[in-house]
């Protein structure tokens, strides 16, 4: 893969990926092979697993990052996960979940930078122009229409950002 290489690679399983749970297994090439016939459906831990699976393979050291909030628990949107990749002598975060990365003054950031710099101070950078949320279940808990009540506005999405994005750990 080249140096751009892994921006397109990550662009591209960002498309390829839709928030459900019908493509979770145990097994990460079983998971890859379904991304043969659609598009993986997958919740955030099971994509992030998925990249850290894969990008090795490839070359590139990769983690998974727990994001949770530090504000009283709802049961509902308490934390996220997301992975790093270590590219060029950095970690940088990147949540296909949302189809972004972020930026500070032009630099990809860590989650650890992300957290620090305060998430809504970040910008977040679309991978793909995809919509992440389709008609799925997950846990009897339709996320296109949670995401259609709950995240209509940018202001919404960034209330969710701002919650989500407060502490982190490597999972």
């Amino acid at each position: 893969m080249t140096k751009g290489g892994l921006y397109e690679f990550i662009s591209g399983a960002s498309w390829h990926h839709e928030h459900g749970t019908e493509d979770e297994q145990a097994d990460f090439q079983a998971m890859a092979n379904a991304g043969r016939t659609h598009k993986w459906r997958l919740r955030c831990g099971y994509i992030a697993g998925l990249m850290v699976w894969m990008l090795p393979q490839f070359g590139y050291q990769a983690r998974k990052i727990n994001l949770l909030t530090r504000e009283e628990r709802n049961g509902v949107d308490d934390g996220h996960i997301i992975f790093e990749v270590f590219h060029e002598n950095k970690w940088k975060a990147w949540d296909l979940t949302n189809g972004v990365y972020f930026t500070l003054n032009g630099k990809h950031l860590s989650a650890a930078e992300i957290i620090d710099a305060g998430v809504l101070n970040c910008t977040r950078v679309r991978l793909d122009a995809d919509d992440r949320y389709g008609a799925s279940v997950a846990g009897k808990f339709c996320l296109g229409s949670y995401v259609d009540m709950m995240m209509n506005t940018p202001e919404e999405v960034d209330a969710w950002f701002a919650r989500i994005f407060q502490s982190w750990s490597v999972g």
